[in-house]
Protein backbone atom coordinates (compact mmCIF):
# COMPACT_ATOMS: atom_id res chain seq x y z
CA UNK A 1 0.00 0.00 0.00
CA UNK A 2 1.32 3.01 -0.77
CA UNK A 3 2.46 6.44 1.55
CA UNK A 4 2.29 9.13 -1.31
CA UNK A 5 5.92 9.30 -1.64
CA UNK A 6 6.86 8.61 -4.81
CA UNK A 7 9.87 5.67 -5.69
CA UNK A 8 12.22 5.04 -8.24
CA UNK A 9 14.09 2.11 -9.68
CA UNK A 10 17.72 2.11 -8.79
CA UNK A 11 20.35 3.62 -10.99
CA UNK A 12 22.31 0.91 -13.61
CA UNK A 13 25.70 0.63 -12.83
CA UNK A 14 27.45 1.35 -15.97
CA UNK A 15 31.25 2.25 -14.03
CA UNK A 16 30.99 5.72 -13.50
CA UNK A 17 30.27 5.40 -9.51
CA UNK A 18 32.98 3.04 -9.64
CA UNK A 19 35.55 4.75 -11.98
CA UNK A 20 34.93 8.09 -10.11
CA UNK A 21 35.27 6.57 -6.84
CA UNK A 22 38.72 5.60 -8.28
CA UNK A 23 39.79 8.61 -8.81
CA UNK A 24 39.08 10.25 -5.86
CA UNK A 25 41.38 7.99 -4.45
CA UNK A 26 43.72 8.27 -6.57
CA UNK A 27 43.74 11.96 -5.59
CA UNK A 28 43.51 11.02 -2.09
CA UNK A 29 46.92 9.40 -2.28
CA UNK A 30 49.04 11.99 -4.90
CA UNK A 31 51.89 14.26 -3.45
CA UNK A 32 51.95 17.82 -4.16
CA UNK A 33 54.40 19.85 -6.38
CA UNK A 34 55.31 21.50 -2.90
CA UNK A 35 55.63 18.25 -1.40
CA UNK A 36 57.92 16.49 -4.04
CA UNK A 37 60.22 19.95 -4.03
CA UNK A 38 60.62 19.38 -0.29
CA UNK A 39 61.39 15.87 -0.46
CA UNK A 40 64.05 16.01 -3.51
CA UNK A 41 65.91 19.02 -1.10
CA UNK A 42 65.76 16.79 1.46
CA UNK A 43 67.47 13.82 -0.83
CA UNK A 44 70.34 16.69 -1.89
CA UNK A 45 70.98 17.88 1.70
CA UNK A 46 71.41 14.88 2.86
CA UNK A 47 73.77 13.81 -0.51
CA UNK A 48 75.66 17.07 -0.39
CA UNK A 49 76.76 15.95 3.12
CA UNK A 50 77.88 12.59 2.82
CA UNK A 51 79.50 12.47 -0.61
CA UNK A 52 82.31 13.93 -0.09
CA UNK A 53 82.80 11.88 2.82
CA UNK A 54 82.46 8.36 0.47
CA UNK A 55 84.42 10.33 -1.88
CA UNK A 56 87.64 10.69 0.73
CA UNK A 57 86.98 7.18 1.48
CA UNK A 58 87.36 5.83 -1.95
CA UNK A 59 90.44 7.88 -2.19
CA UNK A 60 91.87 6.84 0.78
CA UNK A 61 91.85 3.38 0.25
CA UNK A 62 92.97 3.63 -3.74
CA UNK A 63 95.73 5.57 -2.26
CA UNK A 64 96.87 3.18 0.46
CA UNK A 65 96.43 0.25 -2.19
CA UNK A 66 99.07 1.88 -4.58
CA UNK A 67 100.93 2.71 -1.48
CA UNK A 68 101.71 -0.71 -0.54
CA UNK A 69 101.99 -1.99 -4.20
CA UNK A 70 104.50 0.51 -5.32
CA UNK A 71 106.13 -0.04 -1.93
CA UNK A 72 106.31 -3.91 -2.45
CA UNK A 73 107.18 -3.19 -6.30
CA UNK A 74 110.21 -1.52 -5.73
CA UNK A 75 111.66 -3.57 -2.46
CA UNK A 76 111.42 -6.21 -4.44
CA UNK A 77 113.38 -4.63 -8.05
CA UNK A 78 116.12 -3.49 -5.07
CA UNK A 79 116.33 -7.18 -4.23
CA UNK A 80 116.46 -8.43 -7.77
CA UNK A 81 119.37 -5.80 -8.45
CA UNK A 82 121.42 -7.33 -5.98
CA UNK A 83 121.59 -10.49 -6.99
CA UNK A 84 123.67 -8.79 -10.31
CA UNK A 85 127.28 -8.50 -9.79
CA UNK A 86 127.47 -5.23 -11.19
CA UNK A 87 125.37 -3.64 -8.23
CA UNK A 88 128.52 -3.42 -6.40
CA UNK A 89 130.05 -0.53 -8.69
CA UNK A 90 126.72 1.68 -8.21
CA UNK A 91 128.18 4.89 -6.58
CA UNK A 92 125.30 7.23 -7.33
CA UNK A 93 122.18 7.88 -8.21
CA UNK A 94 121.92 8.38 -11.88
CA UNK A 95 123.56 4.68 -11.98
CA UNK A 96 120.98 3.21 -9.56
CA UNK A 97 118.61 4.10 -11.75
CA UNK A 98 119.75 2.86 -15.09
CA UNK A 99 120.03 -0.35 -13.30
CA UNK A 100 116.81 -0.15 -11.14
CA UNK A 101 115.06 0.58 -14.82
CA UNK A 102 115.95 -2.65 -15.65
CA UNK A 103 113.88 -4.43 -13.19
CA UNK A 104 110.64 -3.01 -13.97
CA UNK A 105 108.71 -4.28 -17.87
CA UNK A 106 107.97 -1.07 -19.77
CA UNK A 107 110.10 1.60 -17.52
CA UNK A 108 111.71 4.34 -19.23
CA UNK A 109 114.26 6.58 -17.59
CA UNK A 110 114.95 9.63 -19.27
CA UNK A 111 117.10 12.52 -18.15
CA UNK A 112 117.83 12.61 -14.02
CA UNK A 113 117.16 16.48 -13.84
CA UNK A 114 113.60 16.40 -15.37
CA UNK A 115 111.62 17.21 -12.26
CA UNK A 116 113.66 20.90 -12.77
CA UNK A 117 113.42 21.34 -16.02
CA UNK A 118 110.32 23.16 -17.87
CA UNK A 119 107.16 22.02 -18.49
CA UNK A 120 108.43 22.28 -22.52
CA UNK A 121 111.34 20.46 -21.90
CA UNK A 122 109.50 17.44 -19.77
CA UNK A 123 107.21 17.25 -22.66
CA UNK A 124 109.77 17.15 -25.25
CA UNK A 125 111.72 14.37 -23.15
CA UNK A 126 108.69 12.36 -21.88
CA UNK A 127 105.45 13.49 -23.73
CA UNK A 128 103.95 15.12 -20.29
CA UNK A 129 104.19 17.63 -17.83
CA UNK A 130 105.32 16.34 -15.02
CA UNK A 131 103.29 17.71 -11.39
CA UNK A 132 104.59 20.03 -8.94
CA UNK A 133 104.84 18.42 -5.97
CA UNK A 134 103.33 20.38 -2.72
CA UNK A 135 104.38 19.95 0.54
CA UNK A 136 102.34 18.05 3.48
CA UNK A 137 100.23 21.06 4.89
CA UNK A 138 99.94 22.27 0.75
CA UNK A 139 101.71 25.50 1.68
CA UNK A 140 105.13 24.76 -0.10
CA UNK A 141 106.61 23.33 -2.94
CA UNK A 142 108.14 19.62 -1.97
CA UNK A 143 111.78 19.89 -1.38
CA UNK A 144 113.21 19.70 -5.28
CA UNK A 145 116.62 18.04 -3.76
CA UNK A 146 115.09 14.95 -3.17
CA UNK A 147 113.76 14.28 -6.82
CA UNK A 148 117.01 15.29 -9.08
CA UNK A 149 119.32 12.25 -9.04
CA UNK A 150 116.86 10.12 -11.04
CA UNK A 151 113.67 9.40 -12.45
CA UNK A 152 111.71 6.10 -13.55
CA UNK A 153 108.12 6.07 -14.86
CA UNK A 154 106.88 2.51 -14.87
CA UNK A 155 103.61 2.78 -17.81
CA UNK A 156 102.85 6.25 -16.71
CA UNK A 157 101.16 4.40 -13.02
CA UNK A 158 103.62 5.41 -10.94
CA UNK A 159 106.56 7.89 -10.70
CA UNK A 160 110.20 6.62 -9.08
CA UNK A 161 112.94 9.75 -8.14
CA UNK A 162 115.66 9.09 -6.51
CA UNK A 163 118.32 11.12 -4.67
CA UNK A 164 121.67 9.36 -4.26
CA UNK A 165 124.91 12.31 -4.90
CA UNK A 166 127.90 11.27 -6.32
CA UNK A 167 130.31 8.78 -4.29
CA UNK A 168 127.95 8.68 -1.35
CA UNK A 169 124.82 6.75 -0.47
CA UNK A 170 124.85 8.01 2.69
CA UNK A 171 121.19 10.21 2.60
CA UNK A 172 120.23 8.75 -0.46
CA UNK A 173 116.57 8.53 -0.75
CA UNK A 174 114.08 7.18 -2.59
CA UNK A 175 110.79 9.15 -3.30
CA UNK A 176 107.58 7.00 -5.29
CA UNK A 177 104.90 8.99 -6.56
CA UNK A 178 102.26 6.02 -6.27
CA UNK A 179 99.55 6.75 -8.86
CA UNK A 180 101.26 9.12 -11.62
CA UNK A 181 99.68 12.19 -13.12
CA UNK A 182 96.58 11.40 -10.96
CA UNK A 183 96.28 14.14 -7.72
CA UNK A 184 96.91 15.43 -5.50
CA UNK A 185 100.39 15.50 -5.78
CA UNK A 186 101.02 16.01 -2.16
CA UNK A 187 103.74 15.01 -0.14
CA UNK A 188 101.94 12.34 2.56
CA UNK A 189 99.04 12.03 0.37
CA UNK A 190 99.99 10.14 -2.91
CA UNK A 191 104.29 10.82 -2.56
CA UNK A 192 106.12 9.24 -0.45
CA UNK A 193 110.28 9.44 0.59
CA UNK A 194 112.07 6.51 1.33
CA UNK A 195 115.65 6.25 2.74
CA UNK A 196 117.85 3.97 0.94
CA UNK A 197 121.12 2.83 2.84
CA UNK A 198 124.01 1.41 1.60
CA UNK A 199 122.84 -2.31 1.11
CA UNK A 200 120.35 -0.67 -0.96
CA UNK A 201 117.46 -1.49 1.34
CA UNK A 202 113.98 0.52 1.34
CA UNK A 203 113.76 1.86 4.73
CA UNK A 204 110.51 4.12 5.79
CA UNK A 205 112.25 8.09 6.95
CA UNK A 206 112.27 8.69 10.63
CA UNK A 207 109.27 9.41 12.68
CA UNK A 208 109.76 13.22 13.13
CA UNK A 209 106.33 14.65 13.77
CA UNK A 210 107.25 18.27 12.70
CA UNK A 211 107.55 16.75 9.17
CA UNK A 212 104.44 15.23 8.70
CA UNK A 213 102.18 17.87 9.81
CA UNK A 214 99.14 20.12 8.58
CA UNK A 215 100.43 22.82 11.39
CA UNK A 216 104.43 22.50 10.16
CA UNK A 217 105.28 24.72 6.89
CA UNK A 218 108.44 24.09 4.90
CA UNK A 219 109.82 22.38 1.77
CA UNK A 220 110.74 19.39 3.82
CA UNK A 221 106.93 18.73 5.35
CA UNK A 222 105.66 15.30 4.34
CA UNK A 223 109.00 13.22 4.48
CA UNK A 224 108.60 11.69 7.40
CA UNK A 225 104.79 10.46 6.29
CA UNK A 226 106.15 7.60 4.82
CA UNK A 227 106.75 5.93 8.61
CA UNK A 228 102.97 6.98 9.53
CA UNK A 229 101.64 5.53 6.42
CA UNK A 230 103.13 2.21 7.43
CA UNK A 231 102.86 1.93 10.86
CA UNK A 232 99.27 3.63 11.50
CA UNK A 233 96.73 1.73 9.88
CA UNK A 234 94.42 4.42 10.02
CA UNK A 235 96.90 6.97 8.30
CA UNK A 236 95.30 7.13 4.69
CA UNK A 237 91.75 7.35 6.09
CA UNK A 238 92.75 10.36 8.04
CA UNK A 239 94.27 12.85 5.59
CA UNK A 240 92.49 16.14 5.19
CA UNK A 241 90.94 16.42 1.98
Amino acid sequence: MSDGTATFPPLPNNGWLSHAAHSQNIRRVAFTLAEVLITLGIIGVVAAITMPVLIAKHRAQVLQTQFKKCYSEVSQALVQLKKEDEYLSITNGPQLQDFLVKQFKEAKSPDRFIYSYTPEKQKELIGFELPVYKSFDKKNEYYERLLDDGFIFINNEYFVFINANYGSFSDASITIDVNGLHGPNVAGYDLFTFKLDNNFNLRFADENTLLCSETSSGEHNGYSCSYYAMTDKDYFKNLSW
